[in-house]
Order: C-alpha cells, then structure tokens, then sequence
C-alpha cells in the first residue's frame, strides 16, 4: 500500500550492479535523479528532487522495454491514477505522472510520490525483537491502509 518510499540519510543506495548510474539526470523537466532506491519487477524507485521546488520526492521509473507493452502502461496508469485518488496516513501520497523520455533512450512513465523518511520493515527487524506492542502498531497500520484501498476498489498485489 505504501509503496514506502523510505529514505534516510544512512541508508545505501542500491547496488550500483543493479541501476546504471543515472544520477543527476533530468526527468520529465522537472525531476533530478539523485540515487536509486530500489528495485522491482516494473521498474526503478530513484530519490529525486523535484525542481524548481527543491524537494525531494521519490520517483517510479518504468523499464523501458515494458513501456510499449498496453496492459503494462495501462496497469502502470491505473495504479497512479488508483493511488492519487487514496487519502489514508499509511498510504504514501501520489504528486505527478507522465511519460517522457528515459534515460539512457526511448521513453518512461514515472510515478513522483512522497519520499517517506525513516527504516524499512526489514530493517527495524534487523535491530533486534519488535515487542507485541510494536508489532501490534504495525499491523493496524498496514490493515487501516489495506481498509482504505479496499473501499475504494482497490486490491494491493504486492504487500511488503
């Protein structure tokens, strides 16, 4: 539900193996690549800062050779325009959509949502044992956010 774009300051990038480095490349007019953040069976999460606003923002990128597939870029379509329409705290919020030009040749969508500040699940596991209580928090946040996109629709693939 929340793609969770998280993002802190001592967190790694990605492994450079994975993503060609296009960083400080512009997007659309408007989005300046600044690392990834991940990756995933559609595309790549780049860290962004949205000019002239000077704010970061995490940005979706399509792969390429899925771009020119119809039920790719209609799904890709439907889930910005899905998520857009979601207003729930545990739901990152979706800020842009387009299609333009992709690095390195051809053309993109991308998807510019909030960039969330924070840890991962898997890293808050990683530190040691979540109590009940916290783990009780995490679940109520994740079933309020599922209860949102339900009523209005919509059934999450990819729940992490």
């Amino acid at each position: 539900m929340r793609p969770r774009a998280t993002c802190d300051a001592r967190l790694p990038s990605v492994s450079a193996s994975a993503h060609p480095d296009f960083s400080g490349l512009m997007i659309a007019g408007r989005y300046r690549l600044t690392r990834p953040l991940g990756k995933g069976g559609m595309g790549t999460v780049w860290v962004a800062v949205q000019e002239p606003l000077g704010r970061e923002v995490a940005l979706k990128l399509i792969r390429t050779e899925l771009v020119n597939e119809p039920r790719v870029r209609e799904r890709f379509r439907r889930e910005a325009r899905l998520v857009a329409q979601l207003n729930n705290p545990h739901i990152v919020t979706v800020l842009d959509f387009g299609e333009t030009d992709a690095p390195g040749g051809g053309t993109t969508l991308f998807i510019a949502m909030e960039l969330l500040r924070g840890h991962t699940l898997r890293e808050r596991l990683r530190s040691g044992p979540v109590s009940p209580r916290e783990s009780a928090l995490i679940v109520r946040e994740i079933a309020d956010a599922l209860v949102t996109a339900h009523a209005a629709g919509v059934i999450h693939r990819d729940l992490k």
